[in-house]
């Protein structure tokens, strides 16, 4: 079976994973919390980064 390529995530597809981590979070004991606040922030970065790369990508930079 061929395998598809994976393409790339978009900045916003990354800004609502870390907003659903927040909203998680809210609802689970404090190790857990954290857990997602963790995501959270990992997915802040990758949407910056995401978002630096089509910037890049399209001639903005």
């Amino acid at each position: 079976m061929p395998m598809l390529p994976c393409l790339p995530r978009s900045a916003a597809e990354y800004r609502d994973d870390a907003a659903q981590c927040r909203e998680l979070a809210k609802g689970v004991s404090e190790p857990d919390a954290e857990l997602m606040l963790a995501l959270a922030r990992i997915n802040d970065e990758r949407a910056r980064q995401a978002a630096a790369s089509a910037r890049w990508r399209t001639g903005l930079i």
